[in-house]
């Protein structure tokens, strides 16, 4: 995969499931064994299911969060 069709993954992720909630679209854009490496995190499943929780849980303490990739 070239750098800019990642960089468009990585855009899409951002906008649809971090920003607009569409978890689902996790399903496609994120790898079946993903692991969240991140330590201050809740332990979550591998994978979308897991990035689904994550980012549900995110979404439901701060309703009105909005992230932004560097363009």
């Amino acid at each position: 995969m070239s750098a800019e069709k990642k960089k468009d993954v990585v855009r899409r992720f951002v906008e649809e499931v971090m920003n607009g909630g569409d978890l689902e679209a996790a399903d496609e854009l994120v790898a079946p064994d993903h692991v969240n490496h991140d330590p201050t995190a809740p332990a979550v499943p591998p994978g979308p299911e897991g990035v689904k929780e994550l980012i549900g849980m995110y979404r439901a303490a701060f309703p009105d969060i909005r992230f932004e990739t560097g363009r």
